[in-house]
């Protein structure tokens, strides 16, 4: 036992002495330190120094903590205790439990931290065609993958999720599909979005039509940023010389 482990051991007893817990005789290992898991719970993972211990003596640790975490049913403690431990093969198991019980957002912060692509691919896969939409777009942007994210945004965009379908167009970006999404936009009155995508491409006829439509319905403000971006000076002019309030 070297120097540090031995000085970490009289830590430990310390520690166990000051929570009424049994002294600690052994030498220090996971089964010495599992007797001091219950006040190192209570204190919680986020606030424990345990840089005075050794890389394996702290890996313990934290892998201990998360155990217990998992045998109490916190999967967000787990989640913390194992990413402090750099332990990817037991975070990916919480990342499954999270997704057993259908939290996929979590899963997705799970696997992503882990570096675990296949099983982010797989729920991201199972997200979409299930309509989880969002969930889908957190899991395939985390792995980056254009392919996958263009799938989704077409899949989006086919059953009129117009909001998804952006966000996802304007990752990649795609301008041709940021046009053709412009004009469902423009067509089902979501103006925000199609003077968003229009913005991007560019695109001042649009920009234009989107005004015009806006002016019609009463929609001053919107006209006005449409004309604005499109730098349709005329119509910019008479907004703001003729609706002051």
């Amino acid at each position: 036992m070297n120097e540090r482990d031995v000085f970490a051991q009289r830590i430990v007893a310390q520690m166990a002495e000051d929570n009424d817990i049994k002294t600690i005789r052994q030498p220090v290992n996971e089964g010495g330190f599992r007797k001091l898991i219950p006040a190192l719970l209570q204190k919680g993972v986020e606030q424990l120094n345990l840089s005075m211990f050794s890389d394996d003596m702290r890996s313990t640790i934290l892998n201990s903590l998360g155990d217990e975490y998992l045998r109490r049913g916190n999967l967000q403690g787990a989640a913390k205790a194992f990413i402090l431990a750099g332990n990817q093969h037991r975070l990916s198991a919480v990342g499954q439990d999270f997704e057993k019980l259908g939290l996929f957002d979590n899963a997705v912060e799970a696997y992503k931290l882990c570096g675990d692509n296949k099983h982010l691919i797989a729920l991201g896969t199972k997200c979409m065609e299930d309509g989880r939409f969002p969930s889908a777009i957190k899991a395939f942007k985390s792995i980056n993958s254009e392919e996958l994210l263009r799938r989704l945004g077409n899949e989006c965009f086919a059953k009129g999720k117009l909001d998804y379908a952006f966000e996802i167009y304007s990752v990649l970006p795609d301008m041709a599909k940021l046009n053709e999404l412009g004009e469902a936009c423009l067509k089902e009155s979501q103006y925000s979005y199609a003077i968003r995508a229009a913005q991007m491409t560019q695109n001042a006829e649009l920009l234009n039509r989107v005004g015009e439509k806006c002016m019609r319905e009463g929609l001053l403000h919107a006209a006005l940023e449409s004309f604005t971006m499109a730098k349709n000076e005329m119509m910019v002019e008479f907004i703001r010389e003729n609706f002051r309030h």
